[in-house]
């Protein structure tokens, strides 16, 4: 019989996403595909050669072909450590996934009920192809980003800011909005947003970039994302772009400085319970 109990220890956290990243790392090496660390994690690895002293979350993409047959070998494989969350599973809201630690309980705040319960998780970015021309790169995502403001309608508790100024554009949203929100059928934008996502291949684009959060930040040529390097970040290395320096600065701008001591905490909602067995 399992034995959950609350989690707020941010280190006890951090043990436990190593697991997941140990675990991520190694099928990857062992299947030849390309994944790089990402957003914090980069942070992590090139400021303090470890996560983020108060960090509570790993962020890893991968192109997109490699990301399909990351899920595709994952779900092939029974485990009784790790789980696979990722489109079109039931009640999963996201359209990138996440790999799951076993017994253990995540319970997001913001997301209505149905969504809110997963395990602890690294989360897994595709990366996918843009057009050469920047006003096109710019209209496809924002094409991406209003699908994402949708579905938010559907999956959130508190519904995000569209940044619709005019009356009429809110009453006509709110009717393109409302039948799938009643429905509860988030799965109507997010599978829109996931055919708009892949709709450039990676192979064949000159930039790539990740479509769901900074998108614009985040745009990178093909051959720069896929010249990596491994970093150090506690006990292991991993995989990440040669080039952090600009990577970061595109994403952050002086991110060798630390915030303030008062901002030095985790962004995150939730709530997070372990099977104490995890923590011996």
């Amino acid at each position: 019989m399992k034995d959950y109990v609350e989690v707020n220890d941010v280190k006890v956290i951090q043990k436990l996403l190593f697991v997941l990243l140990d675990e991520f790392h190694r099928i990857c090496e062992e299947n030849n595909l390309i994944y790089n660390i990402e957003y914090g994690t980069l942070i992590g690895a090139v400021r303090h050669k470890d996560i983020i002293p108060w960090d509570d979350d790993i962020d890893v993409s991968m192109p997109r072909p490699d990301y399909e047959k990351f899920i595709e070998i994952v779900k092939n494989k029974e485990s009784d450590r790790f789980y696979l969350y990722a489109y079109p599973d039931k009640n999963y809201i996201y359209p990138f996934a996440k790999l799951g630690l076993k017994n253990t309980v995540w319970i997001e705040d913001a997301v209505k009920d149905d969504f809110s319960k997963i395990m602890l998780y690294l989360d897994i970015f595709p990366m996918d192809g843009l057009p050469n021309d920047k006003l096109e790169q710019e209209k496809h995502i924002n094409k991406i980003r209003r699908l994402k403001q949708k579905k938010i309608h559907c999956a959130y508790k508190v519904l995000s800011s569209t940044k619709i100024k005019t009356i009429i554009k809110k009453v006509l949203y709110a009717l393109d909005t409302f039948p799938y929100c009643v429905k509860n059928d988030y799965m109507h934008y997010l599978r829109k947003e996931i055919e708009l996502q892949s709709r450039y291949d990676f192979e064949n684009s000159e930039y790539v970039t990740h479509l769901f959060s900074d998108a614009k930040k985040g745009i990178i040529k093909k051959e720069d994302y896929l010249n990596r390097k491994l970093y150090q970040l506690g006990e292991n290395r991993y995989w990440g772009v040669a080039d952090a320096d600009s990577r970061l600065r595109a994403f952050y701008g002086d991110y060798m400085t630390p915030p303030p001591e008062e901002k030095r905490i985790s962004h995150h909602g939730y709530r997070l319970y372990v099977d104490k067995e995890l923590l011996k």
